[in-house]
C-alpha cells in the first residue's frame, strides 16, 4: 500500500495508516501477543517517518526476543 501510495502522489495515506495503526494498538485486547503492540507502534512510527517517502526502502519488522521465541 505504501509503494501504492507513494506512486499515486497519496501521500497523506501514509499519515492516515500509521494512525490507523496506532489506534489498533490501543484497542488490542488483554490477550494478545505482547509482541502485537511493539510490532503496530514500530510499523506507525516509520510511517510517519521520512524515509517511509522512499519507495526503495522496505519497512521491516522490529526484532525483538518475543519474534525469536516463535521461530
Amino acid at each position: 500500500m505504501r509503494k501504492a501510495a507513494l506512486s499515486f502522489g497519496f501521500l497523506e495515506l501514509l499519515g492516515a495508516m500509521a494512525t490507523m495503526l496506532e489506534r489498533e494498538c490501543t484497542q488490542l485486547p488483554g490477550t494478545s501477543h505482547p509482541d502485537a503492540a511493539l510490532q503496530l507502534t514500530h510499523a506507525a512510527s516509520k510511517l510517519c517517518s521520512d524515509m517511509a517517502r522512499d519507495p526503495a526502502q522496505l519497512i521491516m519488522p522490529l526484532q525483538t526476543n518475543f519474534a525469536q521465541e516463535d521461530g
